[in-house]
C-alpha cells in the first residue's frame, strides 16, 4: 500500500498540487528565521548571509513542493497517463532547482561550520 500524505488525493483530483502563495510565504518566514538565526553569530558577512537565507529557505519550500508533487503522483490513477506526465515534468523542474541551491549553498555551510568550531578546539 502506499502511504499519501493527507488531502493530496483531493488536490490531485482538482489540480492543485502546491498552493504557491502558502510557498511563497512559508520560504519568506523561513529567510527572515535563517538571517535572524545568523544575525545572532555575529561574524557572518551580509552578502553570505543573504545567499544562505535564500538557498535554505527555498531548499524548506522546495523540499515541500518535492513531497507534494510525489505524493499527487502517487494518488494518480493508472489511466491519468496526461496528469502523471505533467507531475514527473514539474518534479523534475523542482528537482532542479534544489539542486542548484545545493550546490549554491554547500560551500558556504561547510565554511561557516568550519568557523563556528574551528578544528584546534577539540
Amino acid at each position: 500500500m502506499i502511504d499519501v500524505q493527507p488531502g493530496v488525493c483531493d488536490a490531485a483530483e482538482r489540480g492543485d498540487v502546491v498552493d504557491a502563495a502558502d510557498l511563497h510565504a512559508l520560504n519568506l518566514d523561513k529567510a527572515d528565521a535563517i538571517n535572524r538565526w545568523l544575525t545572532t553569530l555575529g561574524e557572518v558577512r551580509p552578502s553570505t548571509m543573504r545567499g544562505l537565507g535564500a538557498d535554505l529557505s527555498d531548499l524548506y519550500a522546495g523540499a515541500i513542493r518535492y513531497q507534494r508533487l510525489l505524493d499527487a503522483l502517487l494518488a494518480t490513477p493508472q489511466d491519468g497517463r496526461v496528469r502523471a506526465s505533467t507531475l514527473l515534468v514539474e518534479t523534475t523542474v523542482e528537482l532542479r532547482h534544489l539542486a542548484w541551491h545545493i550546490r549554491s549553498c554547500v560551500g558556504k555551510l561547510e565554511r561557516l561550520a568550519g568557523g563556528l568550531a574551528p578544528d584546534d578546539e577539540g
